[in-house]
C-alpha cells in the first residue's frame, strides 16, 4: 500500500477548519453516555472535537500528534468521529 503525504503547517487556523463541533470534555456528563464511543475515550481529557468526515478526523489527529499533543480518535455511534485531547483550539483560548 502506498503512503500519501499531506503537508500541513502547524498553524492553529488550519485545525480550526477541520472539526464540525467542539466543546469542553473533562468534568462534563459525557461519561454518562458510556458505550457511545468506540474505543472508550479518556474522560480526563479537556476538549472534544467532532467530525462528520473521517478524512478531516485523520488530518486533525495527525496535526495534533505533530504538535506533540496527546489525542485519540473514536467512532461515534450517533455518526461521525470524535477526537479527545488537551489541546485548546483558538476559539477555546
Amino acid at each position: 500500500m502506498k503512503k500519501v503525504k499531506v503537508d500541513l503547517y502547524l498553524n492553529d487556523v488550519y485545525f480550526e477548519h477541520l472539526w464540525d463541533n467542539s466543546m469542553a470534555w473533562q468534568g462534563t456528563d459525557w461519561a454518562a453516555q458510556d458505550g457511545r464511543f468506540e474505543p472508550m475515550p479518556d474522560y480526563s481529557m479537556k476538549w472534544a472535537y467532532f467530525f462528520e468526515e473521517f478524512t478531516n478526523a485523520l488530518i486533525a489527529l495527525s496535526y495534533l500528534e505533530a504538535s506533540g499533543e496527546a489525542a485519540t480518535l473514536h467512532s461515534d455511534e450517533v455518526g461521525g468521529w470524535l477526537i479527545v485531547s488537551n489541546f485548546a483550539s483558538p476559539c477555546h483560548r
